[in-house]
């Protein structure tokens, strides 16, 4: 428990070396821990280690289908790795999955934008902005 509750600290400092090894020691002592499992994705992700972060949220993703957040972050994984049509699989089913995800039209839509369909970029960036008239990188785009 101790690592879990460190983990999440030093993600937010940045720290992701640091986290992904409490993520790791928390998953050793239990391993069915969906939350730690994506949080240990997300770390190796900003390390830049991007297979082996889809390999873990795709891990999560078989645990439990309907992780929004997991399925979201292999869609951004896979764009990062410039496999835009699974990227786009991934932001559709998150989509349907929860179709109040701010992030998920803005991923979407950025997507859409950088492959050359600005209308359906621009449908994604206005969904994005219903939900959250704020949003800068929807405002923006």
């Amino acid at each position: 428990r101790r690592f879990f509750r460190r983990g999440p600290l030093n993600f937010l400092r940045e720290h992701y070396t640091s986290a992904q090894a409490d993520f790791k020691k928390s998953l050793e002592k239990d391993s069915n821990q969906p939350n730690v499992l994506h949080f240990l994705g997300l770390a190796v992700f900003h390390r830049g280690a991007l297979r082996e972060a889809a390999k873990i949220f795709e891990n999560v993703i078989k645990a439990n289908p309907e992780y929004v957040e997991a399925i979201r972050n292999l869609g951004q994984v896979y764009r990062e790795l410039g496999d835009y049509e699974k990227a786009m699989e991934q932001f559709n089913t998150a989509l349907i999955l929860d179709d109040k995800q701010v992030q998920g039209y803005q991923f979407r839509g950025s997507l859409y934008y950088h492959s050359g369909r600005p209308v359906q970029a621009l449908q994604n960036f206005k969904k994005c902005l219903a939900l959250e008239p704020h949003n800068e990188p929807c405002q923006y785009m």
